[in-house]
């Protein structure tokens, strides 16, 4: 399969879920907070066709009337529009049957609010004081997870809308879809470890990747050798190899190699001290290669306990990030951004890696990685992230006032431009120098 239409697959099966998860987080909480959610969308548009329309309601006077999922509302129908409504006790509340708008200025018209019937048979006239259609679900032709449009997001006109919700309901809902991203990966993590995990009883120190000219390449090191021991000292993890490179820098070491003929042989290698950026010492890569490994299945609690570790984990790794940068624990090519093309390089290089293992988990352990990145970087406090439109609320909240709602909106729209050019940055980066298969 070519690589590009298995890494775009890769990336829908992986990142779609957990885009869509993250909505749903600001969804449900947005739906319990009363805040009117105009759309939910599977996929991003252009909108391919409506799937359905829930459950609406509007008022007349001060009776609340419910409206079915999918009710085909008269064109005129609007809030100040006189109307006609025939409606059924159902649940304890008022189901809409039937609807007409009429004219308020005819003979005989009323105006005022009026309910007769009683019963489950219930007649009303009136003015619409509010009127909710109800939610749209749409599918759309770009499958990249979801999004939810709720009313005013920025604009606090409307009572039901985002922007007017009290703070405490706006928090929960931007905080819903992080929250709802670590979740998932807890449950991921959860099934990987359920599913079985390949552990591996033994292995041997390989050579990885040898840099031209490096001195590896010039003492004979090729990838595929086996390290049998450095300067007599048998090497039994690549930790060890590392650890003693480092400890002899500027000096000539011997290793003892096994090649793939399995002839062994010692090769004489330098240990540069001042290697150039990307390259370790004698310029190659070390990795465990694995000689006998089996599947390790864990019952529920032991998974959950584990799937509970590897996400807090995940959480304080993403975190630390800029601490450990800056005190030099990680060199900066460990810690490069990822765009969409590097997220599906590495879904395509966990898929490959479930397909060659027979199991699930090197697929499902990076879809928990990437979700509680998700879920961190949303979180940051960047104009148009959930962090962002956070950092609004809060300092509304010292203030005792919001900032306007326009200076509000441009902040957001001139941090969304600045997120999809450093996006298209970060897409150049993956696609010119793809990140390295870590399985």
């Amino acid at each position: 399969m070519d690589d590009f239409l298995k890494q775009a697959i890769a990336f829908l099966i992986v990142l779609g879920p957990l885009v869509m998860l993250h909505e749903l987080g600001h969804f449900l909480i947005a739906k319990r907070a009363g805040i009117r959610v105009l759309e939910f969308g599977l996929g991003f548009p252009p909108r391919a066709r409506r799937l359905w329309r829930g459950m609406g309601r509007l008022r007349i006077g001060s009776e609340w009337v419910h409206t079915p999922r999918n009710f085909k509302f008269p064109a005129a129908l609007a809030e100040g529009a006189s109307v006609e409504v025939r409606a059924a006790e159902a649940k304890g509340r008022l189901m809409l049957t039937a609807l007409e708008v009429v004219d308020p200025d005819r003979p005989g018209a009323i105006t005022t609010p009026l309910k007769q019937g009683a019963g489950s048979d219930v007649s009303l006239r009136g003015e619409v004081a509010y009127f909710d259609p109800g939610t749209e679900y749409t599918l759309n032709w770009l499958p990249i997870g979801g999004f939810v449009r709720m009313l005013g997001e920025e604009d606090p006109s409307a009572p039901d809308s985002f922007a007017a919700a009290p703070k405490r309901s706006r928090i929960a809902v931007l905080l819903a879809g992080p929250g709802m991203n670590v979740i998932a990966a807890f449950v991921i993590f959860t099934a990987a470890f359920m599913l079985g995990q390949l552990v591996v009883d033994d292995f041997d120190v390989a050579i990885g990747a040898v840099v031209p000219g490096s001195p590896a390449e010039q003492a004979g090191l090729v990838p595929g050798m086996v390290v049998l021991a450095v300067e007599g000292i048998p090497v039994d993890a690549p930790d060890a190899l590392t650890d003693y490179t480092h400890a002899h820098l500027g000096q000539v070491i011997e290793l003892t190699v096994r090649d793939a003929e399995g002839a062994v042989r010692q090769i004489g290698v330098l240990a540069r001290a001042q290697p150039p950026d990307g390259q370790g010492p004698m310029g190659v890569t070390i990795g465990a290669q694995a000689i006998s490994y089996r599947v390790v299945y864990n019952s529920l609690p032991e998974a959950a306990s584990k799937g509970l570790n590897m996400t807090g984990d995940a959480v304080y790794r993403l975190v630390s990030l800029p601490s450990q940068l800056m005190a030099g624990t990680i060199a900066p090519s460990e810690a490069r951004p990822v765009g969409p093309a590097g997220i599906a390089q590495l879904a395509s290089y966990a898929f490959e890696a479930s397909v060659e293992q027979q199991v699930w988990f090197p697929l499902l352990n990076m879809a928990g990685v990437i979700s509680i990145a998700l879920a961190v970087t949303n979180l940051l406090p960047l104009p148009a992230l959930d962090g962002g439109r956070l950092v609004f609320v809060l300092i509304e909240a010292i203030r005792g006032k919001r900032i306007a709602p326009e200076k509000e909106a441009l902040v957001h729209f001139a941090g969304m431009m600045f997120l999809l050019a450093l996006a298209v940055l970060i897409t150049i980066q993956d696609v010119s120098n793809p990140i390295p298969n870590p399985f």
